[in-house]
């Protein structure tokens, strides 16, 4: 469901039941339609090994037309 997926390690540091934590995780950014985002982000959370996993979207306020019209392309379904 997604034009493309973008992942990379990243270290964070975050409030979890009262104490501090850090730990190693990874990022990722998938480019998909809006209208799929409640169908991708609990096929992320049904997997997810957090229980409150970072699920976010962002709107894309603007963009290169060409880039956009690329993402609509790739996700078509038949």
């Amino acid at each position: 469901m997604a034009a493309c997926a973008n992942f990379f390690p990243c270290r964070s540091t975050y409030r979890w039941r009262g104490k501090i934590e850090n730990s190693d995780e990874w990022v990722l950014l998938l480019k998909i339609r809006s209208s799929d985002f409640h169908f991708v982000a609990e096929s992320i959370r049904s997997m997810h090994p957090d229980e409150i996993p970072c699920i976010i979207k962002e709107d894309i306020a603007d963009g290169y037309q060409p880039y956009l019209d690329w993402i609509e392309e790739s996700t078509k379904r038949a």
